[in-house]
């Protein structure tokens, strides 16, 4: 279907190229790991590998606090900018103000 000169996907095609993303982020993730363990054993390699994934953490953790910081919220949970908030059972953006409740992926 095209509106406004765009082009549109249905919603059940969008949420498979997602999905299918994910799992394809997800394998390229532990292609890494078994490289790391396989290059350095496993201890060296699984140190390796946490090493990085708390780095990743801190720097979600980091744009997040901004994002939080930029919208004016408080540095709670509720208002965690990276997190997908729900209104009344449907998705809905943090743009107009601090979620209603959080889903935790």
């Amino acid at each position: 279907m095209i509106q406004n000169d765009e082009q549109s996907v249905s919603l059940d095609t969008a949420k498979e190229q997602v999905e299918k993303v994910c799992r394809r982020i997800a394998m390229l993730h532990i292609a890494y790991a078994r490289t790391l363990v396989e290059e350095f054993g496993e201890a060296g390699g699984k140190r390796i590998a946490m090493k990085a994934i708390k780095a990743y953490g801190k720097q979600i953790g980091e744009s997040a606090l901004q994002k939080t910081k930029e919208k004016g919220f408080a540095n709670t949970p509720d208002n965690y900018a990276e997190e997908k908030t729900v209104s009344a059972g449907r998705n809905r953006s943090e743009e107009s103000g601090p979620p209603i409740k959080t889903e935790y992926a």
